[in-house]
């Protein structure tokens, strides 16, 4: 007795047979469809954007170079440049927080919604937190600045280097560098010369040097 073969157990075999034929370039395509996925996954959900702007001091209005932003949560640091300027860049979308430190102030922490590739403009100002009194708390709050100043700029130094300011000393007799000099550390003045009385500051030497 003859039997009849199924239609569907003829597409099955068929199936079958163009499966051994083309085994190998059926396996390289699914590879690279795997291999393809996660890229086109990463390219979609990775949306970053820019925050710019500009750091100063509210008790003088001058914008500080050196101060450090960072927005700690995606790893992202960067210091303000002599005009108190800094970019943040591949900033995640969404609501960030941004911290700004400098030497002597207390810590700004702001919130920054940054849109995928658009640029977010945040100016940060650092101010005192002292009462002022009268003209002469003023005048301290100045030297503390310059003080903070010349601070900060020893701490971002690459090199070893000593920064002095000027307001922390007053005013210079007879407006002579070699009296301002001799207050930094190492350095020895010579006074007085074949035409110059003693009172005078005509020479250095640092460290046994000069």
């Amino acid at each position: 007795m003859n039997c009849l073969k199924s239609p569907r157990n003829g597409y099955k075999a068929l199936f079958i047979k163009i499966l051994n034929e083309h085994a190998g370039g059926l396996l390289l395509m699914l590879t690279l469809v795997m291999l393809m996925l996660p890229l086109s996954a990463v390219a979609q959900t990775k949306q970053t954007g820019t925050i710019v702007g500009r750091i100063s001091n509210s008790t003088n209005g001058s914008y500080l170079s050196k101060a450090k932003v960072a927005v700690e949560e995606a790893g992202l640091a960067t210091y303000t440049n002599d005009f108190g300027e800094y970019t943040l860049r591949d900033v995640p979308a969404g609501a960030v927080q941004v911290r700004a430190t400098f030497t002597g102030q207390a810590s700004q922490v702001l919130t920054v919604n940054v849109e995928s590739g658009k640029t977010t403009t945040q100016d940060v100002v650092f101010g005192d937190a002292s009462v002022r009194l009268n003209p002469f708390v003023v005048e301290s709050e100045r030297f503390k600045t310059a003080q903070q100043l010349a601070i900060q700029e020893e701490r971002t130094s690459v090199n070893i280097k000593n920064v002095v300011s000027a307001d922390a000393f007053g005013d210079i007799p007879e407006g002579n560098i070699g009296e301002f000099i001799k207050f930094l550390p190492g350095v020895e003045i010579n006074y007085g010369g074949t035409y110059a009385s003693d009172a005078d500051a005509t020479g250095i030497s640092v460290r046994g040097f000069g």
